[in-house]
């Protein structure tokens, strides 16, 4: 386990210190500001199959990362000199295939920094096809307003750190049961109240107290610091 915990680790590193070496960076609103101003621009979904259809940015082309056939046909049909955005759930695999156009002299290459989490938080359009879930912003609104203490898990099945942290998520739920209501909000199918939340990475977690937000964090967080964020706030 220790060595796996420190493979995932150097991978995530490699990635972040390529990220930051991209000769293009850029935030998520000045990616928007380029799109609407480009007379051309290729749009890059890194993500599976699975995910893109059921949401994706508007204008997108599926270039599975992971599928290196499919993603050398795709990219035998793009125009290297175009400006070119790639994007995912977060930076991982939105970076790998940034770097493989710029290996191959791609010269506009941008990636969405929070991935599509951030997009859609940032109130940009996406294409969705997935069916509405229970978390509409207001039902969210009136379950803070009856509740005096909140913890949130902002997530995505397809993010996995959010695997990773549900288990802890189902033991938070039964521990405090009764004292706090403790919910996960899935983003495709709730992507209004990521929206309005303005949820830009995933997992964000949050503890709501009289209906505004008391804590936050965002990325993974251990059992034992939850705990404590809980209870400062009973």
């Amino acid at each position: 386990m220790k060595i796996l915990s420190t493979s995932l680790f150097l991978l995530t590193l490699s990635l972040s210190v390529y990220a930051q070496k991209l000769q293009q960076t850029a935030t998520t609103k000045e990616l928007y500001e380029k799109i609407v101003a480009a007379k051309k621009v290729q749009i890059l979904d890194a993500r599976g199959a699975d995910e893109f259809a059921v949401n994706h940015l508007r204008g997108a082309v599926q270039a599975p990362v992971r599928d290196s056939v499919a993603l050398n046909k795709v990219i035998s049909t793009l125009d290297p000199n175009a400006l070119t955005i790639t994007y995912s759930i977060g930076p991982g695999r939105s970076v790998s295939l940034a770097k493989k156009l710029k290996e191959k002299g791609f010269a506009q290459v941008y990636y969405l920094p929070e991935g599509i989490s951030g997009w859609v938080g940032a109130g940009y359009p996406v294409y969705s096809k997935a069916q509405k879930g229970e978390f509409t912003p207001e039902y969210f609104e009136k379950l803070l307003k009856n509740n005096e203490v909140v913890f949130v898990d902002f997530a995505s099945r397809h993010c996995p750190g959010c695997l990773k942290l549900q288990p802890t998520i189902e033991e938070l739920k039964n521990e405090f049961d009764g004292k706090v209501k403790v919910v996960s909000i899935e983003l495709d199918e709730n992507l209004d109240v990521i929206k309005t939340q303005n949820i830009k990475t995933l997992p964000t977690l949050r503890i709501y107290k009289h209906g505004q937000i008391a804590w936050e964090h965002r990325g993974r967080s251990t059992k034992e610091q939850l705990e404590t964020e809980i209870k400062n706030n009973l």
